[in-house]
């Protein structure tokens, strides 16, 4: 019996000193990239040979190795478990990991691109990427587990690599990613420095064009690490509320969170920046806790603090997003549509209605916005029809009815005319309050 203890005391040390970064090598299943090509779904690009797809029967823990006395201190290829093949980690330099439609479901505990201070990317191109979560739960609505880290560490954490200004990236133009927390990057303090909080910083990246993320939140920046963030086309991100056994953390878009070192808080110094445009959206749910149950006023006040800082921007940084509370639903959307007229980031019918009842107005630039000026230009005609086209029904529930099909538009003459004119807006910030309960969100 007391060796049957000691078997399991030293495998969970073992296994804690792994979780931990204490060691010189990491664990997990490595991204060795040696199959010839960058697909997640090739056996040759891992270290376990073990494929990370519908590899779990419950990821948080891996309890599909009845073998081992404790499931996920079992140091097996089949195992789901921290240290089995469901640990994902990419931190060879210069490498390129793809998931495609060719790998359908691909599923980790973990995914820690640029692992201990690697430089490489992670491309979501099609399939879905299913982190940490529950598989007895729609993983859309319930993301529980680990994270998506974009940067973990620290140059030399967890036998990285020791280059001196790392970047970890992912590309995302389609597919679907769950997970818990999206970290951009994750920046741990180095505690082989005199001053740990020396570490030598991080940088994250995220370019979405496409695709949906599904996530409790989201943070960019952390200690010294430097996150961004650019959403275009039609790329939805959409931060859950949290599952209500576990009220910590949900419903939150963060910048530059603290790091916690001895229990005190160390304030993050990284640069952080998240720029908006084109059709792409942020649905932020809130929460389940006592503390806010639902984004309120304070929310909108606090995002608005970051455009004022100029780290959420629309367009590049050259105008500002709209972010809209609706508070009949408990949700904030970020937004940077031109032809979003009433400024509750959909595009739908009420603002057809806007630019119909503005149509032929002239005036000075930046004052027609509500009446369907799309392109800023101090007119309502087709070419701000033309903007209104490309973006309706963004933003705008699956189950809503589009009405587009049965309205007159304006003569094709027109249209062709308009059709070469470049459209750029102006946005406005608001904290707007529900209009109709019509007016709900596309959630991916």
């Amino acid at each position: 019996m007391k060796s049957f203890l000691k078997s399991i005391l030293t495998n969970y040390l073992a296994v804690a000193s792994l979780w931990l970064g204490i060691g010189s090598a990491a664990s997990g299943n490595l991204w060795i990239g040696g199959g010839g090509d960058n697909l997640w779904s090739n056996i040759d690009n891992w270290s376990q040979q073990v494929v990370p797809i519908n590899a779990f029967a419950d990821p948080r823990f891996g309890f599909d190795d009845p073998a081992g006395p404790f499931y996920p201190l079992t140091p097996s290829t089949d195992d789901d478990g921290p240290i089995g093949n469901n640990d994902v980690k990419l931190q060879e330099n210069g490498t390129v990991t793809l998931i495609d439609d060719s790998v359908g479901i691909a599923s980790a505990f973990g995914v820690r691109v640029g692992n201990g201070g690697a430089t490489n990317t992670l491309m979501i191109s099609g399939g879905r990427l299913d982190i940490g979560i529950d598989p007895n739960v729609d993983p859309s609505a319930n993301a529980v587990g680990w994270h998506l880290q974009v940067g973990r560490g620290y140059p030399g954490f967890d036998g990285g690599p020791t280059d001196p200004n790392p970047k970890a990236t992912v590309i995302m133009s389609g597919g679907e990613v769950n997970t818990n927390g999206v970290l951009i990057p994750e920046q741990f303090v180095n505690h082989n420095l005199e001053d740990p909080t020396d570490s030598e910083p991080l940088n994250g990246e995220l370019i979405m064009s496409g695709g949906v993320i599904n996530a409790r939140w989201m943070n960019l920046g952390q200690l010294k690490g430097n996150g961004s963030a650019e959403l275009s086309g039609d790329a939805v991100i959409n931060i859950k509320s949290n599952v209500a056994n576990d009220p910590s953390n949900g419903g939150h878009l963060s910048f530059n969170r603290n790091w916690f070192l001895n229990g005190l808080p160390v304030p993050s110094s990284g640069n952080v920046s998240l720029d908006i445009r084109d059709n792409a959206i942020i649905n932020i749910y809130g929460h389940l806790s006592g503390l806010i149950q639902s984004p309120d006023v304070s929310e909108v006040t606090r995002y608005q603090s970051h455009v004022d800082a100029g780290e959420l921007t629309a367009d590049s940084g050259a105008d500002e997003p709209t972010i809209f509370l609706d508070d009949t639903i408990g949700l904030l959307k970020i937004c940077a549509l031109d032809a979003d007229f009433d400024s509750d980031c959909d595009t739908d019918d009420d603002d057809l209605l806007a630019w119909q009842t503005g149509y032929g107005m002239t005036g000075t630039p930046g004052d027609l916005t509500t009446f369907g000026d799309a392109d800023n230009d101090g007119d309502v005609d087709g070419a701000d029809f033309l903007e209104f086209q490309i973006e309706y029904g963004t933003g705008v529930s699956d189950d809503a009815q589009p009405l587009l099909g049965t309205v007159p538009e304006p003569s094709s003459l027109v249209l062709a005319c308009c059709a070469t004119m470049t459209v750029g807006g102006r946005r406005r910030l608001i904290n707007a309050q529900s209009l109709t309960s019509s007016r709900s969100t596309h959630t991916g």
